[in-house]
């Protein structure tokens, strides 16, 4: 059975834009704590590289074409962490809360609370 995250070998979605001016893989410098929070929790031992695939995978669909590949693994990470008792549910939402309104929209789980079904 295919999910939405396996498209090996479809057609027809985007063209792949490669920079020749970048140099480290990451857009953003935030995409690169992404992936160094992926890094220590699978270094660490808090999941396997199978657990964190998975964690991606169940991502519901619309959130999975709707957001970018390391703010996938962020949710990933953020359920991650709470599935393992590492972080509270919720614990998120209440930091953002308590942030200056100019950060509030930078993580939003208005369209899928829960990251997707289990």
């Amino acid at each position: 059975m295919s999910f939405v995250h396996d498209l090996g070998g479809v057609r027809g979605f985007w063209e792949v834009e490669i920079d020749p001016e970048e140099d480290h893989g990451f857009h953003e410098g935030w995409e690169a704590r992404v992936f160094g929070l992926s890094r220590v929790i699978r270094g660490n031992g808090v999941c396997t590289t199978d657990e964190f695939r998975h964690a991606v995978e169940r991502l519901g669909p619309a959130t999975y074409m709707s957001t970018s590949y390391y703010e996938r693994w962020l949710m990933a990470v953020e359920k991650i962490a709470i599935e393992k008792g590492l972080l509270a549910e919720g614990a998120v939402e209440q930091c953002l809360l308590e942030l200056p309104d100019e950060h509030a929209d930078e993580h939003d789980h208005a369209d899928d609370r829960d990251h997707g079904a289990h």
